[in-house]
């Protein structure tokens, strides 16, 4: 858990957790029994149960159950017989260990999942890497390539080089809801860039009838390169992918009213629907 980018250690967790209850505790002994606070006393145990563990959740939950018996014995005269708000403590108490069980069973198996994915993700990166070299030696053979066979074995590296790229976004997955994702900032040559990102898709495009052009109007900026590159080939791959034939995609550099440097691809496809850019672009 963390606000701007700043992770909340431990103990201000345990605070926060606690000035819950409290306000919790203190609304519900304050409206007596014409409000009903039950479902807020779970805020606290999920909260406790989620982003510290599953025995600060117990903690938590016995904490709650023991507030709320003490905020019921002071108003004891509303019950039938001494013992009813005990039972019904036991009964909460219950309630809410099986919600912090259920919490951190739901917590272990995103982590579970979260790990299996790393691991598959990560062991296809040795074999993807294999095959880059073992194409990438076909150039260096004395044998001359005809214009053809060039074009298909860059096109075999460009394709290798983006699933490399995508292997590696899905790595940065974990660093990025840590909010730890490296930032690597140098100056970039757009130009080089753009038509690198371009030459990727020659041979694609030109299967795909279609004509890739590049108009750049800034020469630097500085920015995360790979970053920048795994964008350009995302938006681009698809831009050709969906664009009609015979037709024109453009990628297209250029500087804003606001000293920003704003890259665009324009095709005629059929476009990105509206919720969509919002979950792409937010």
């Amino acid at each position: 858990m963390s606000f701007d980018g700043e992770e909340i250690g431990t103990p201000k967790k345990i605070i926060i957790t606690i000035l819950m209850l409290v306000i919790i505790i203190l609304l519900d002994s304050i409206t007596g029994n014409e409000l009903s606070f039950s479902i807020f006393y779970l805020i606290p145990i999920i909260f406790a149960g989620w982003f510290l563990n599953r025995n600060y959740g117990i903690a938590v939950s016995v904490l709650g159950a023991g507030l709320w018996l003490i905020s019921e014995l002071l108003n004891k005269d509303m019950y039938t017989h001494n013992l009813v708000p005990y039972w019904n403590a036991l009964a909460r108490l219950g309630i809410f260990l099986c919600i912090t069980y259920l919490i951190n069973l739901v917590k272990s198996i995103r982590e579970r999942e979260r790990d299996i994915i790393h691991y598959i993700v990560h062991d296809l990166r040795s074999p993807l890497a294999s095959i880059l070299t073992g194409i990438k030696m076909l150039i260096e053979e004395d044998q001359p390539l005809t214009k053809r066979e060039k074009q298909i074995i860059d096109l075999s590296i460009g394709t290798g080089n983006n699933m490399m790229m995508v292997i590696n976004s899905i790595l940065d997955l974990g660093r990025l809801e840590k909010k730890k994702m490296p930032i690597n900032i140098t100056q970039i040559d757009i130009p080089r860039i753009l038509n690198e990102t371009a030459d990727q898709f020659r041979l694609t495009a030109e299967l795909n009838r279609t004509e890739i052009k590049i108009i750049c109007l800034h020469d630097k900026i500085k920015s995360d390169e790979i970053l920048l590159r795994r964008i350009l080939v995302n938006l681009l791959n698809n831009a050709i992918k969906f664009t009609e034939e015979n037709t024109v995609v453009t990628l297209t550099a250029e500087k804003t009213d606001k000293g920003k440097i704003k890259f665009s691809i324009s095709d005629q496809g059929m476009g990105i629907p509206d919720d969509m850019k919002m979950r792409l672009f937010s």
